[in-house]
């Protein structure tokens, strides 16, 4: 029954999706979920996510996931948790007729939010804000605002800032709606 709940959900996320008028490939990376399409690893190797192993002995266990577009290109990437406790994502991109699957860590991908932001980061006091870009079975991240207090790094599109900037931003960057996740 759990399952067919799932696959009914899926559809139901497919169909409103497509709805929007949101030019969406949402239905190739779903079938990833459902292990009935496989996706291209950055190792490029084509595998389902059954089968999908990250580091050495770690199988994906696909969670919960969301779908945001990071690029801005009227296409959304879908963002999968895929380990037992949480933490490890990842983000499915479709490009043209083949899939990339991108792995990160908890901290590379913190607090997305639904235009595709996110924070990196390498502590309490080093707060990275990006955005990702894609190309044919490669991604770009681009750093919009660093607050870094190990390094004293403090800039905003690339350009210093003060402290009283960089807390602005972060404070409207909190303001901006959270990517919702949906359990499988």
């Amino acid at each position: 029954m759990k399952k067919l709940i799932s696959v009914l959900l899926i559809l139901v996320i497919i169909f409103s999706v497509s709805a929007c008028g949101k030019n969406t490939s949402n239905t190739d990376l779903m079938l990833i979920l459902e292990n009935k399409q496989q996706f291209i690893t950055e190792a490029g190797e084509k595998v389902y996510i059954k089968d999908y192993k990250y580091g050495e002995e770690y199988y994906a266990t696909p969670n919960k996931y969301t779908s945001v577009d990071f690029d801005d290109d009227g296409i959304d990437e879908l963002v999968v948790d895929i380990s037992v406790n949480g933490g490890i994502y990842l983000v499915l991109h479709s490009d043209s007729s083949k899939v990339y699957g991108f792995l990160f860590s908890g901290r590379e991908l913190q607090s997305l939010k639904t235009d595709g932001s996110f924070i990196q980061s390498g502590g309490a006091i080093a707060i990275c804000y990006c955005s990702m870009t894609f190309g044919e079975g490669t991604y770009e991240i681009t750093e919009i605002a660093v607050s870094d207090s190990y390094t004293g790094r403090l800039e905003i599109d690339g350009k210093e800032c003060s402290v009283e900037e960089i807390n602005e931003y972060a404070k409207n960057w909190q303001l901006k709606e959270d990517a919702e996740w949906f359990e499988i």
